[in-house]
């Protein structure tokens, strides 16, 4: 039976039970087979579409019901349910089939979500963010170049890190290379280690961030890694999921609206487990990462990372362009 079916029937409240004539014993209940909102996080006080399906196995005429726990049911042309969204927040939308004789009901849970201003993470050649790490160092992260990747048509920014860590040894660097894309940011490579010369480069790139963040939302890549002379040394998982949102303190300020985004990544090679890093990271807007928190084991070696921005230099963004 169509959507549009079901509807009509619904809304005609024609007559139940006519089924094959059996009992109430032989009946089966309705089922909604799907329920969802679209867009996934609609925007405060605007109109939502809602996408169902309702069938009933014994042919009876399914009647529709409807709730929400804020906002408004409504229905539109052809018949489809529309939701005039209420404030910022969680909120549950629920569809009940009945057919005269059982009932069943679906719900789902909708963030309803107003994008943040603002650029959460800056690119621009000179841009400096200093950090204090957990044991009174000082990071520095800088963009020191913009170089077009060969063979992808793509630019990547060079992020050049440095550290006052006495085991670290002076004028050593570490490099990560990313890039802009249209809806985030993605990761060309980085080095292995840090102040080493072996760079990894991922295939395809590592998508660091989906925008714009919105509390729940959630996405992966599966990756090939290579060494710049094209031999691949396994492969591997970057998962992201967004958190939370909340009021961020550190040395260089408070910083309201800021996101925290998990990263899990894994690298295997050989069916052993090179890498596998799980970093916390606090991002705001026209700022960038203001936290990190970072588990990092390698073999038998574990080591944590926490470091919160002290100060930051920024120039206008030119990945826009």
């Amino acid at each position: 039976m169509s959507v549009r079916a079901v509807c009509l029937a619904a809304l005609a409240a024609l007559a139940v039970g006519c089924g094959d004539g059996g009992g109430v014993d032989k009946n089966h209940p309705p089922n909604v087979t799907v329920l969802y909102v679209t867009p996934e996080n609609p925007e405060p006080y605007s109109l939502a579409n809602l996408t169902y399906s309702a069938l009933d196995v014994d042919g009876d005429p399914i009647r529709l019901s409807w709730s929400a726990s804020a906002g408004k049911i409504v229905f539109g042309e052809e018949l489809e349910a529309i939701w005039q969204t209420p404030e910022e927040g969680w909120h549950q939308i629920a569809l009940t089939a009945s057919d005269g004789v059982s009932s069943v009901t679906k719900s789902i849970d909708v963030l309803v979500w107003e994008p943040r201003k603002g650029n959460f993470y800056p690119l621009a050649v000179g841009n400096l963010w200093t950090y204090l790490d957990q044991d009174g160092n000082e990071v520095t992260i800088e963009i020191i170049d913009k170089i077009e990747v060969e063979n992808a048509d793509r630019f990547s920014y060079v992020m050049e890190t440095r550290t006052t860590d006495p085991n670290v040894e002076e004028n050593v660097s570490n490099y990560a290379y990313v890039g802009r894309v249209e809806d985030g940011i993605e990761q060309h490579g980085l080095n292995v280690i840090f102040g080493s010369s072996d760079t990894l480069l991922f295939d395809p790139w590592l998508p660091l961030y989906r925008f714009p963040l919105i509390p729940g939302k959630e996405w992966s890549q599966k990756f090939t890694a290579y060494l710049p002379d094209g031999i691949p040394v396994g492969s591997g998982t970057a998962s992201y999921r967004v958190i939370e949102e909340a009021e961020i303190e550190t040395p260089a300020g408070a910083f309201q609206h800021a996101i925290l985004v998990e990263e899990d990544f894994k690298w295997t090679l050989g069916g052993f487990e090179i890498d596998h890093t799980v970093s916390r990271k606090w991002l705001a807007p026209d700022v960038g990462i203001i936290r990190i928190e970072q588990t990092q084991t390698r073999g038998e070696q574990t080591e944590e990372r926490r470091v919160q921005l002290i100060d930051y230099d920024l120039l206008p963004d030119t990945s826009m362009e």
